[in-house]
């Protein structure tokens, strides 16, 4: 009765219809706008979330007015809360998603590179910033300074205040509560900072071992081999949707005609994962054979922690490893830290200061020098450290010709589309493009007779979605094309070309491959399996972002756990390939329910490895 009188009187007030109107125009906005990602249908568990959101909502004020004595501070309080609900709901509408704290936080480090910047201011428009005033001017002019906001039927109490603090965050964190962009961030917070995961049975039966990922033997295809000692080049080509491989455009042009000839010549997973969604969870699931965290990276977060990773085996056989990429700021992410400390002897950038004025104008573009400069600069360089008495070279390479700013490309490069429309058609030109540079790689690879035992890895540091689902960002969701990447495993005289079509593998399945085909057996703390064995081996998926999503593919079935809702997906993704049907919405089989049992069980090796890897009880020196 209490709680009925006081929301009643509340109605009338200036704050609660405030609140109100920014919350039915958010759900407005965000139903009917160009995401369509909001309220889907209007049915009855729909229409709880929403009165559910409108309450929440205006709780906020509620709980201030009773609360905080000083009028000032009140009104700043609410100034703040309500600028904030406008900022959340435009970068909604922008973004596609609820404002992130973990995205903000794991990449805050990157605000001081100009090139991330853009790519975030990059997505806001003009009018976004007209539509922002076009709100919070009236709100700070009648709210903050005619003193609108505060409502002298209200008295401090303080009990009541907290009973209605109590009933707040109970709805919040209730999982009805879908709708609120400020609640929802919240709880989202509340969560990404405290993690409440609890380690379940598999989890715990992983960490009784101090080091549980430490053995000391791989399982190879031949284990009576000879140990060789080939140069290994590794090209993670920047954000490589697996979708455009062997596929033509709506007049008929190949998206990858070069790659598409190598891969009858080679080693080819018509199935590959990335285990994450951004380049270094990509280049530590591939160089340490690892699955990322669930949250931060491991480059920024856990460059101290001992691990066992495939350049330092290398180096141990007597290999110069060298890295080198086209972005100028080495430093991103963290990199040079991590690289150095895991045995990179060569950690370099393209320095274009050699270049004329017209060829800078002309080819360096979007994040930096197309990667046809790329493999230019590093067979020089290679030349150079060949002369200087270097024998066995393991090179990993990192383009970005390819990194998101599609529409940077110059306009005599645009191959597909010269007058490229859309999203997908400006990315279409940039994954033409890097497969033309291909050309230039394999060009002076073959000039040099002292590289010509070389093994060569294409694959790609992660996917990137064109609009499958109506998405293009890759912070967004779960579906395969923001996982899903070639892999082409190349060694002229030495791979017996085959396509593997059957069973899955992803990127952390690459170093494990990398020493069977050396015969190179050591101990290691490797996740992985190598490929050539053919073993059937399970796939673990981070998307860190969005309330996290972790899925586990044991293929062709793939689980999805979304642990910030706590639902499951269940999908087919052979017979279902655009993921559209959760096979656990319809009655169970016994086979499905036992294999739902499997996929719960295994989602503790998530968590189990998030804790090894802080806990540096991966490697032990």
């Amino acid at each position: 009765m209490i709680l009925k009188n006081h929301i009643t009187n509340y109605l009338f007030s200036f704050n609660a219809k405030l609140s109100l109107f920014l919350y039915l125009f958010t759900i407005i906005t965000l139903h009917f706008g160009r995401h369509g990602i909001q309220v889907q249908t209007l049915d009855l568990v729909n229409l709880v979330y929403l009165i559910i959101g409108a309450f929440t909502c205006l709780l906020v004020p509620m709980i201030l007015e009773y609360t905080v004595k000083s009028e000032r501070i009140r009104r700043f309080s609410l100034l703040i809360f309500y600028t904030t609900y406008v900022f959340f709901s435009i970068c909604h509408y922008r973004f596609g998603s609820f404002f992130d704290l973990g995205l903000a936080l794991e990449n805050s480090n990157l605000i001081f590179y100009k090139e991330s910047l853009e790519i975030v201011f990059s997505r806001f428009k003009t009018k976004d910033i007209i539509l922002f005033f076009i709100f919070t001017g009236p709100i700070f002019f009648h709210g903050f300074l005619k003193k609108k906001f505060i409502n002298p039927s209200f008295t401090i109490n303080r009990k009541k205040g907290f009973f209605y603090l109590c009933l707040y965050f109970l709805l919040i964190f209730s999982g009805y509560n879908r709708y609120d962009e400020v609640g929802v961030f919240t709880s989202d917070s509340f969560r990404f900072i405290f993690k409440p995961i609890k380690l379940n049975d598999y989890a715990k039966s992983i960490l009784k071992k101090d080091f549980p990922f430490v053995k000391q033997k791989l399982t190879f295809a031949n284990t009576n081999q000879k140990e060789k000692h080939p140069h290994i080049f590794l090209i993670p080509i920047e954000s490589f949707n697996s979708n455009f491989i062997e596929t033509k455009t709506r007049d008929g042009k190949f998206y990858t005609p070069f790659l598409n000839k190598l891969i009858k010549k080679g080693l080819y997973v018509e199935n590959f994962y990335g285990n994450s969604i951004q380049t270094v969870k990509g280049f530590f699931g591939i160089l340490c054979s690892m699955v990322p965290k669930t949250t931060g990276k491991v480059f920024v977060k856990n460059d101290k922690t001992n691990f066992y990773c495939l350049p330092e085996i290398l180096k141990s056989r007597g290999y110069t490893n060298f890295y080198n990429q086209s972005f100028s700021s080495i430093s991103y992410d963290n990199k040079v830290a991590f690289y150095e400390k895991n045995n990179f002897d060569k950690i370099n950038s393209i320095d274009t200061s050699h270049l004329s004025k017209k060829e800078r104008s002309e080819k360096v573009w979007g994040w930096g020098p197309q990667d046809d400069l790329l493999y230019e600069d590093t067979f020089k360089k290679l030349d150079k450290m060949h002369n200087d008495g270097k024998k066995k070279f393991f090179v990993s390479l990192l383009g970005v010709s390819s990194h998101m700013m599609f529409n940077y490309i110059p306009t005599n490069q645009k191959i597909l589309f010269p007058n490229d429309k859309n999203h997908k058609e400006a990315y279409s030109n940039a994954i033409r493009l890097v497969d033309k540079y291909l050309e230039t790689f394999f060009a002076e690879l073959e000039k040099r007779e002292y590289l010509k035992n070389s093994i060569v890895i294409i694959t790609g540091d992660h996917s990137f979605p064109v609009g499958e689902h109506g998405l293009y960002h890759n912070e967004r969701s779960f579906y395969n094309e923001f996982f899903k990447t070639p892999l082409l495993v190349l060694w002229k005289g030495k791979i017996i070309p085959r396509r593997i079509k059957n069973k899955s593998y992803s990127q952390i399945d690459i170093a494990p491959t990398i020493l069977d085909l050396m015969g190179l057996n050591t101990s290691n703390h490797f996740q992985g399996t190598s490929i050539l064995t053919g073993d059937k081996v399970l796939q673990y998926l981070v998307q860190p972002y969005s309330g996290k999503y972790l899925s586990i593919i044991d293929y062709p079935l793939k689980y999805v756990f979304h642990e910030k809702s706590r639902r499951e997906y269940l999908f087919d993704i052979v017979r279902d390939k655009m993921e559209s049907t959760n096979l656990l919405s319809s009655e169970l089989s016994e086979r499905v329910k036992n294999k739902i049992n499997f996929f719960r069980e295994r989602l503790g090796f998530f968590y189990a490895n998030d804790y090894i890897i802080d806990n540096n009880r991966v490697w032990k020196d």
